[in-house]
């Protein structure tokens, strides 16, 4: 605490917590002695983690200031990570030689603060196949890092981090089925154990990774099965996800779970661009135009010039669910990702992204498009443009926001609520028009206000 310069007051108010404490463990036949503390921090006290990660914090400037490369992302070097409540430590070497200045940052650390490393514990997960014959001791094919298997085969890591969940989510049903089967639980009853059991137990997963549709189909099967006792389905699954205001009974199933906190993540990419967690992908979007761009754009995954992981074009795929309405002529940007196509593949030219205007009964030749661009045109960009330009008499105003339904993305109101309606005002059947009159929020309230069950 010296380190950092707190303060000689805040120093002797911790030391005033720490000063003579002891503690007794509690067993199963009641507690044991007590014990002086001497070394260590206190088990469960409010100031702990914090006072713990003020430690931490001096292995991570060691590690800064050592000679390790670490990996560079764009125009940023990441040596570590650190979660402080496991301790848990990641270092990020470029080579193999760097090895060896990760562990003696860390043994210079626990030889002045008693923190040692456990070796049993600490593995080695290498990107590129490489020789590493002297640590083949850590070295793993598979890792797993907060819960999460980490993997180089998509196939497989898909399994391995979805079927345990699979599993666990099918044994809580199990146990619950007896209720379910002889009636003791009602059809609401069954929704709001489909969420409690279910979805709470996926929805870990589903921001960090992707999902492929044959486990979301699955785990909507096993949903569904709970809410209609593995007997016939005798209303549409579109109609039951729908709010209880027009005749749905708000369940909320894999598929839109999984949509919603993809689109989350498109959200929090924007909100923090500048964040560690999203450097690589903000890296590989600013080669088109930056995310703010992309995501005006009527874009096709199969037709971008970047290679994408699954997980990113998940989340671009259900990006388009509830912004393809906003696509028309006059409202996104003309260089995009399927206007101007070259040698069958998308590009996007920067220099002229805040320059774009839309032209009425023009024929965009060379010398147009000189005009319009002062800058030189190369021959091959504007050739492409022949029989492929757009023509209307509105002009377009570049804006930074993006607006779903009416609402700001980034705004406070663009919730989990909001983006549900969205998904559901896109994907499913809406309203007859010879109901639409009907006030819904009165009639299908009348279950929930007289306590009329679902047979009469």
């Amino acid at each position: 605490m010296q380190f950092f310069n707190l303060g000689e007051s805040f120093i002797q108010m911790v030391k005033t917590l720490y000063n003579d404490i002891n503690s007794s463990v509690k067993m199963c036949n009641g507690m044991s002695s007590r014990f002086c503390i001497r070394r260590g921090i206190h088990q469960g006290c409010p100031i702990a983690p914090l006072i713990f990660i003020l430690s931490t914090q001096v292995l991570a400037l060691l590690i800064e200031q050592s000679p390790l490369k670490g990996i560079t992302i764009g125009d940023r070097d990441i040596k570590n990570f650190q979660l402080a409540d496991d301790t848990i430590q990641t270092l990020f070497v470029d080579n193999k030689f760097e090895i060896a200045h990760a562990f003696k940052a860390v043994q210079t650390f626990s030889k002045y603060s008693g923190l040692c490393l456990n070796l049993n514990k600490c593995e080695l997960f290498s990107l590129k196949d490489d020789d590493l014959k002297l640590l083949i001791s850590l070295l793993k094919k598979t890792i797993t890092y907060l819960g999460i298997v980490i993997s180089k085969n998509q196939k497989n890591r898909s399994e391995q981090n979805y079927m345990d969940i699979i599993n666990k989510i099918q044994k809580r049903f199990n146990i619950w089925f007896g209720l379910v089967w002889f009636g003791w639980l009602s059809i609401h009853g069954r929704v709001l154990l489909s969420k409690a059991e279910g979805l709470s137990r996926a929805a870990y997963m589903f921001p960090s990774l992707e999902v492929p549709k044959s486990t979301t189909d699955l785990l909507d099967r096993r949903l569904f099965n709970i809410i209609w006792t593995k007997k016939a389905h005798l209303v549409r699954k579109d109609v039951l996800k729908k709010d209880l205001s027009h005749g749905g009974l708000n369940v909320l199933d894999f598929t839109t779970l999984n949509q919603i906190i993809k689109i989350n993540w498109i959200k929090n990419c924007l909100k923090n661009p500048s964040c560690v967690w999203y450097a690589i992908p903000n890296l590989m979007f600013n080669k088109l135009g930056g995310l703010n761009f992309l995501l005006k754009c009527p874009y096709k995954i199969s037709k971008l010039p970047i290679k994408l992981s699954a997980f990113h074009q998940q989340s671009l795929l259900n990006w388009l669910l509830i912004y393809k309405h906003n696509f028309s002529p006059h409202r996104f940007l003309l260089w995009t990702m399927n206007i101007f196509p070259l040698t069958r593949k998308p590009y996007f030219l920067s220099r002229y992204s805040e320059r774009v205007y839309i032209l009425f009964s023009i024929y965009l030749t060379k010398m147009v498009f000189c005009f319009l661009f002062p800058s030189s045109a190369p021959r091959k960009e504007t050739s492409v443009q022949k029989h492929n330009f757009w023509y209307s008499d509105a002009t377009l105003s570049i804006d930074h926001s993006i607006y779903t339904e009416g609402i700001d993305t980034l705004d406070t109101k663009c919730n989990n609520q909001h983006i549900k309606y969205s998904i559901q005002k896109t994907c499913y059947l809406n309203t007859p028009t010879y109901i639409s009159n009907i006030r819904g929020h009165l009639i299908w309230a009348l279950p929930h206000k007289y306590v009329i069950n679902n047979k009469i």
